[in-house]
């Protein structure tokens, strides 16, 4: 990832950290309901569209909250 394409990323993100976590959180949940486990070593993808949606939708909401902590050049 490039940290000035970062920080030029457009955000659409919640008011505060805390709520911002919270999405995070909810779209970890709904990434998570994407995968089917059958047993402690057999899992699989339920539908693949669907996998990477919520992939994508937890990936931005993640970043979202990384600008909101204010995310530095350093930090990378």
């Amino acid at each position: 990832m490039i940290f000035n394409k970062l920080t030029n990323y457009k955000s659409i993100a919640y008011a505060n950290e805390l709520s911002q976590f919270n999405k995070v959180e909810e779209e970890f949940k709904e990434l998570s309901n994407e995968i089917e486990v059958r047993s402690l070593t057999y899992r699989f993808i339920k539908d693949r569209d669907n996998f990477v949606a919520e992939s994508l939708d937890l990936i931005t909401a993640t970043i979202n909250l990384l600008l909101i902590i204010g995310i530095t050049e350093k930090d990378f």
